[in-house]
């Protein structure tokens, strides 16, 4: 059963932006729990927004069958750490996993209307599709054959209804796991996608942290999914900055906070205070025990050349300016 006293909250940004940290600060109130891992089922692709997709605005049989497979085989990817291609995540360790196995059982069954062998093309190799012309579709060759899913259309109220079950089940869980009201997620990709976020959970609330870009991409420089190149990653901050201002156009300003993760770092009691107001929570000096010293603000005046400091100026002229930089 859903509890719909607690309160989701997704912290979201470009990515190295602070995200995390916020998520440790916040995690040290008494009536707060914040994932200590990203939970990515909502907003990552083969998630509840790709799934969306399949099952409502483009649906046919072939679509939601492969949105359900893709579905079901990221929450098992999702599901052990060490497994599959999210190796670093492990979310049936953050709600038990008996709960897990069946919190996601329960909600692919009430999606698909039932599963059958298919020889459709997508579904099959040469190997198959010659064995069923040879000896017909029939109790033998079907083993040979991948489960398929069929999967009715839903209108959009409905996909909304099971999905904000189907996440606010697994932050209840966590809640009581943890003897928390207020459950934290911190998935960066939430800002782009706060509005998909908010049609299913509407009271849910969004805390954007950002930092001076030209710092998040010296961070970005030392990570294995960030591009070799200092311009192409500048795309990729600038295009999901210019994205969210204007998304949040359409959001009404009570459902979002944002504050720079340098404000955080230099005025923190003052703005931990405006988060905690927002929130409506009261202030912890629990907050103070997380270790802020190791910030990095202004690493890119020491740690880029001349030419890159060129490059990302020209590139973030106008987001440096818009954001206070």
């Amino acid at each position: 059963m859903t509890d719909s006293k607690v309160k989701a909250i997704f912290i979201g940004g470009t990515g190295r932006s602070g995200t995390t940290v916020l998520g440790k600060i916040l995690n040290k109130h008494n009536q707060i729990y914040c994932f200590p891992q990203e939970i990515r089922f909502i907003t990552d692709p083969d998630g509840l927004l790709s799934l969306q997709n399949s099952l409502v605005n483009d649906w046919s049989k072939f679509h939601s069958d492969f949105g359900m497979t893709r579905f079901i085989c990221l929450m098992d990817h999702l599901r052990i750490k060490y497994k599959g291609r999210y190796p670093n995540h492990g979310l049936s360790d953050l709600v038990t996993q008996e709960f897990y196995d069946s919190w996601v059982k329960d909600f692919t069954n009430e999606l698909i209307g039932h599963s059958f062998k298919s020889g459709w093309a997508a579904r099959v190799n040469i190997f198959n599709k010659s064995l069923i012309k040879i000896l017909g579709k029939n109790a033998i060759t079907e083993k040979f054959l991948n489960n398929s899913f069929y999967c009715p259309p839903l209108s959009l109220e409905d996909f909304e209804k099971k999905a904000c079950k189907f996440i606010l089940n697994f932050f209840h869980q966590a809640a009581i796991l943890n003897n928390s009201k207020m459950v934290i997620e911190h998935t960066p990709s939430n800002l782009l996608h706060f509005g998909f976020i908010l049609n299913m959970i509407p009271n849910a609330k969004l805390i954007h942290i950002y930092r001076d870009p030209r710092d998040v991409i010296c961070s970005y420089k030392t990570k294995d999914w960030g591009s070799s190149d200092i311009g192409e990653n500048a795309n990729w901050i600038k295009d999901v900055l210019n994205q969210w201002e204007l998304k949040k156009r359409s959001l009404h300003s009570s459902s979002f906070l944002e504050l720079s993760f340098e404000e955080l770092i230099f005025s923190f009691e003052s703005k931990m205070k405006t988060i905690c107001e927002f929130l409506e929570i009261s202030f912890d000096d629990k907050f103070k025990d997380v270790d802020l010293s190791h910030h990095n603000i202004d690493r890119w005046k020491k740690d880029l050349d001349a030419d890159e400091k060129v490059i990302l100026n020209e590139k973030f002229s106008d987001l440096v300016d818009l954001y206070g930089y």
